[in-house]
This record gives structure tokens, sequence and C-alpha cells, in this order.
């Protein structure tokens, strides 16, 4: 077995290195925030880059195979893990079911069984041909398999980006730049995962693993500069949620479309989905809170509704201006 060295090699292999010293930061701060997913993100980039330059050293053809299956650990893992990360990050991980996880993890796995198994049904490569023009390089003939775990891995990535275009636009600073850091570093790779395409059929550079050292330096920049994962936005639902005080939200149409729990149980609607009702035909008693309510004119109140125990509620309201 042949291998030679070369620069290209030696960047490949500090882009690997750059990607573990992020997952190390990361580490470090898994006492304030949940980044176990960045962890695995960037470890299965590290892999990527590792094997890729392995891939580019070994001169012999069963070698440069077995590098570029192990590749394939990151090309299929990477995509997935970093949609999870941008729902972790942006709050949705309501959204981060077990049953969903599971659903979303099918193509990876399925597709990495298909790359360890290629030579039985040649659903990723169906050729591995000598480049003429430059020694030691192979044009990867691609099947239908690689297209589809192509066409799957940019729509998972494409998500990911516009969830965090959505962050980035809802959120104030320092937040904002937070969310910018992270959504920079996110286009090189798929920059240069378009730009391998429109080649196809050629060897040269692996565009794709050389873009993770810009990536990685991105989030490093976050991290040390703008206090990623130190500083972190709290959740709106965290927040509205817990208050002791109750929040409801009417729209102009006096249709509710926001209420916390403690609002539903002063209301007494426990149990009833509201959200989009009219308040009037929710809550029906004491006319006087309907009253207050419907009312923008007043925006504060002391109501004493009849309830046993006796209690007393003050009531605040604000008008909110725009859609």
């Amino acid at each position: 077995m042949t291998w030679v060295y070369s620069p290209y090699i030696g960047i490949l292999h500090f882009t690997s290195l750059i990607c573990v010293n992020i997952a190390v930061l990361a580490v470090r701060r898994r006492s304030t925030a949940k980044v176990d997913t960045l962890i695995l993100l960037m470890l299965s980039l590290a892999v990527w880059a590792f094997a890729a330059g392995l891939e580019a050293a070994a001169l012999d053809l069963q070698a440069k195979i077995f590098c570029v299956k192990l590749e394939y650990i990151g090309v299929v893992s990477a995509p997935t893990l970093y949609l999870t990360f941008v729902l972790e990050y942006s709050r949705r991980v309501d959204w981060l079911t077990r049953k969903r996880v599971a659903l979303l993890w099918i193509v990876p796995l399925v597709a990495l069984a298909a790359v360890f198994s290629n030579e039985w049904h040649h659903l990723i490569w169906v050729s591995f041909t000598p480049d003429p023009i430059t020694p030691g390089s192979i044009i990867y003939g691609h099947g239908i398999g690689y297209y589809l775990l192509y066409t799957y891995n940019y729509l998972v990535m494409f998500t990911g980006i516009g969830l965090l275009t959505l962050t980035w636009i809802r959120a104030r600073p320092p937040y904002r730049r937070q969310a910018g850091i992270l959504l920079f570093g996110s286009l090189f790779p798929v920059a240069a995962g378009g730009i391998y395409l429109v080649r196809e059929g050629t060897s040269g550079l692996d565009l794709i693993a050389l873009s993770f050292a810009f990536t990685g330096i991105m989030i490093a920049i976050g991290i040390l500069r703008f206090q990623l994962f130190n500083l972190m936005p709290v959740a709106r639902d965290i927040l509205v949620d817990s208050m002791g005080e109750g929040v409801l939200v009417l729209d102009a149409q006096n249709r509710i479309v926001d209420i916390n729990p403690n609002a539903i149980n002063l209301l007494g609607i426990a149990g009833k989905d509201v959200l989009g009702m009219p308040i009037d035909a929710v809550v029906q008693s004491p006319p006087q809170l309907v009253r207050q309510l419907l009312d923008p004119t007043h925006t504060t109140a002391e109501l004493n509704p009849d309830t046993i125990p006796p209690r007393s509620l003050e009531m605040n309201a604000t008008i909110l201006r725009d859609r």
C-alpha cells in the first residue's frame, strides 16, 4: 500500500484538527448550554476531513475506496446533526420528539449501510476510474443512491439554514450576532457542495471537506468573541409560561391568539382548546371581566369575580399597534 503526502492533504488534516478543537471548546460549555449535538457535529466533520486526507494520500485503489467509505460516516451524519443543532439553538426542541428524530436518521443510516455494501448493489458508486490527467486521483461514477442522499442532505441543510435565518431576523443584539456567525459559517459547505456537483465526473480538491475549516473558524469566533453558548437567549415559551401572572393576547377581532397556563387557571377555562376562539365565547362570566377585556380604552382595572374563596384580580392591558 503506497501513500503520498502534499500540502493539500496537510490542510485537510489541519481542518480535522480545527473541528476537534471546536468540539473541545463546546465540551467546556456543557454546564451552561446544551451542546452535545454540536460536539457530535464537529466530530463527524473531523472524521470527514481526516478520511478525505487519507483518501487523497492513498495511491492504491482499494485503499482509496476504503478511505472514501470512512468519509461517508461524516457525509451521512453531518447534515442531520446540523439540523438538530439548529433546532436546539433556536429553541425549537419541541419538534425533536423521539419519533421525528428516528425518522430523520432513517435515510443517513440506510445510506451508510449502502456505502459499506456498495460492491453488492452499486447504488452509491458504479465505477472507479483513474484520472488520466492527475496521477493518483480517482473519478467516482455515482449511482442513484448517491443522488438520493445528496438531495436529502441538501433538503436537511436548507431547512436548517432557513430556521437559522428566521432566528437571525427575529433576534436582538447580541443574539443576532451569534446567529449571524452560525449562519455565515453554514454557507461554506453548501456552496462547496454546489461546486462539487457542477464539476461532477472530474477529480480534484475536496472543497466540501476544506470548507469545514472556515465553518469551524466561524463557530470559534462565535464562542470566543460573541459568548456563544455562554450568553443564551431565554425562550419565549419558558419565560411566559412560567410567569406568575396570567398573560392573554387578543387579535383585532378579539380572538385568543396566545395564553399562558396561569391565565387559563385564573379564567377557569382549563381543559378547553381556546386558541382562535373569540374571548366572549370562551369567558362569559364575570361580565365585568369580559367588558374590561373587550374595552381597549381601559388599560388597568381591579376585578372582583364571584369566587370562593373571594379574590381580587388586577388587570393591566397593553395595545399592540403593529401586526
